[in-house]
């Protein structure tokens, strides 16, 4: 499912471009009055869905960091959307625009589209990048730049990107614009979200599979009773590999062993940079253990991957990963090439 998170009529049009691609489905609306309501609505959505999508930077960047299962994502305003409100204002003003201010849009984008029209540059309040971690402007306090800018003569009216800023200052006889999501901008952030929950549930589905093979050579080295000796002390090492990945150990024939696993925990291994959950290599009483990985729909599919990685492993050395569409490669480098 995808959450969506803003004020009505922002979540109306998410639900009504749902609804004409077909997938209305698969939305659950959080719909608040006031921008600080955004957190509890996001906690709330986040067990139930593998994305909240904001429609707005402001409410993103106050509760996204607050959700632990679902991916964040918000609506950007587009420099589209900000040239529609525009086009509106002198509509309305018979050509003329008046001295603006203008919040929650970056300002690069607002100071391209004023001069590209040739407008007098607005006062534009700041908003920092969600890279940045930067604290965001609450309501409160995006007024309360408005209000000073219109006192001192800055500015003679307002464009704001949000509903409830609109509304207050609506209600004190502010002349103010709202810079609305145009369908188009809407429609795309919609599409990154509805792809982002396939994949997360595609990865969902998969299985990683990791085969394990003792070095023949240095098997070679040793007698009957040191082999079994040292199959024990590795099947017990691999016992505790499985543990920790929530996966299954199986003794493989050729004297190789399988680690089956959620495709998840592997992510999250390499995402984490493996710490103590997956092993780069295994040594045990100096026999190395190869390790090749495979990731597919299905056991027979990962476990035919595996094989191939394993291959892999054994002729370079290192640990490889073979993915559903046919890449291979080092395992400490899989975390930048996840599809």
């Amino acid at each position: 499912m995808i959450g969506i998170v803003g004020p009505a009529d922002s979540v109306a049009l998410a639900t009504q471009i749902a609804a004409e691609g077909g997938f209305a489905d698969m939305l659950l609306p959080g719909v608040y009055r006031h921008a600080d309501e955004a957190s509890e609505l996001a906690r709330g959505l986040d067990p139930s869905c593998t994305v909240v999508l904001f429609t707005g930077q402001a409410p993103y960047m106050m509760a996204g960091s607050e959700l632990t299962e679902a991916e964040p994502q918000f609506v950007s305003h587009s420099g589209a959307d900000l040239y529609r409100c525009i086009a509106q204002v002198l509509i309305e003003c018979g050509g003329e625009m008046p001295r603006v201010t203008v919040d929650s849009i970056d300002e690069p984008t607002v100071l391209s589209a004023f001069a590209d029209l040739g407008l007098p540059t607005p006062s534009a309040h700041p908003l920092g990048s969600p890279e940045d971690h930067a604290v965001p402007a609450d309501v409160a306090e995006i007024i309360a730049f408005h209000r000073a800018a219109l006192a001192d003569g800055r500015a003679d009216a307002v464009l704001t990107c949000l509903a409830e800023v609109h509304a207050v200052l609506l209600e004190e006889g502010v002349r103010v614009w709202r810079i609305e999501h145009t369908a188009r901008t809407m429609a795309d952030a919609l599409q990154r979200a509805r792809l982002s929950h396939d994949l997360i549930r595609s990865r969902e589905e998969q299985l990683a599979v990791a085969l394990f093979a003792p070095d023949r050579a240095r098997l070679a080295e040793l007698d009957v009773f040191e082999r079994e000796v040292v199959r024990m002390r590795v099947h017990r090492e691999l016992l505790e590999v499985a543990r920790r990945n929530g996966g299954r150990l199986t003794a493989v024939e050729g004297g190789l062993f399988s680690v089956a696993m959620s495709r998840l925990t592997l992510d999250d291994d390499l995402d984490g940079g493996f710490g103590e959950a997956w092993p780069m290599e295994i040594a045990v009483d100096g026999l190395v253990l190869h390790v090749g990985v495979g990731v597919a729909n299905t056991f027979e599919h990962a476990e035919t991957l595996a094989r191939t990685a394993l291959d892999g492993a054994q002729r370079t050395g290192r640990t490889q990963v073979s993915f559903p569409d046919g890449r291979m490669v080092p395992i400490d480098e899989a975390v930048q090439s996840q599809p």
